[in-house]
Parts: structure tokens; sequence; C-alpha cells
């Protein structure tokens, strides 16, 4: 499969507000967890993140993220869009080992 880096940055602020300036900025919030790891909230590029989920292998693609120095092997283990627009709102990364 391809892997498609895909750099990341830590979120700090998790409220409502925040969430919405960062969609309107073209990010997408990002939540990274995997086995033997803390979960850590992120965001990343939503036209990144398109650019891979509109590949050939859509939603079952495997995703490099890097964050603080470190790559992730990641998949996607969900994507929630909105009901009406379909945008892409939140998207839980699982680390593989």
């Amino acid at each position: 499969m391809e892997n498609q880096p895909i750099p990341a940055t830590l979120r700090a602020k998790h409220t409502h507000g925040a969430l919405t300036r960062m969609r309107q900025s073209g990010q997408t919030a990002v939540s990274l967890s995997g086995k033997g790891m803390v979960p850590i909230s992120l965001y990343i590029a939503t036209a990144d993140l398109e650019s891979a989920l509109l590949g050939k292998f859509g939603e079952e693609v495997q995703m490099t993220i890097g964050y603080d120095g470190t790559d992730y092997l990641t998949k996607l283990a969900q994507v929630d869009r909105h009901p009406i627009s379909r945008e892409i709102m939140t998207v839980s990364l699982q680390k593989l080992d």
C-alpha cells in the first residue's frame, strides 16, 4: 500500500469554538491512538486528508502521520462527516504496530 506522509500539529484547545475555527482554516481534528500509547489530539490539513482518501485505496488507506519528529503508520478507524454537506468533521486514526 502507499504511504502518504501528512504533517500534524498538536491540538491545544478542545473547545467547540476552537474546533470551528480550525475547520474554517482548512484543518481537520484527528485523534491518534494505538496499543500501548496515550491518545494524541492533533490536527492535519483537510486537503491532505482528502487526497489520501480519494486515492485508489479509499478509506482503507494506510497513512504516515508526522508529529513531533516521529512518524506513525496509521489506518482510519472512524470518519465523522456532516450529515448534510458530507464534509469531514473529525477523524480517528489507529496506529499500526
